[in-house]
């Protein structure tokens, strides 16, 4: 199993941009899990951080490296 994951820090008044965007991957990645390219996906907020550190995160898996990295195209 491959799994790719994307650490973000976004300031605080942009994170309702950081839900929109995280609402039209969905529409992407379900598709990829339908299709089987890809087994799972999420993504996740850090409410408790760092100044510096991670506020997002979005992940997905899959079973070979070409099914992940097809998503990212």
């Amino acid at each position: 199993m491959y799994s790719y994951v994307g650490f973000w820090s976004i300031p605080r008044g942009q994170w309702a941009e950081k839900a929109e965007a995280n609402v039209a991957d969905q529409k992407i990645l379900d598709r990829a899990i339908a299709s089987g390219t890809i087994v799972g996906y999420g993504n996740d907020v850090n409410l408790v951080h760092q100044p510096d550190g991670a506020t997002h995160d979005d992940w997905w898996t899959a079973m070979s490296m070409a099914g992940l990295l097809n998503v990212l195209d």
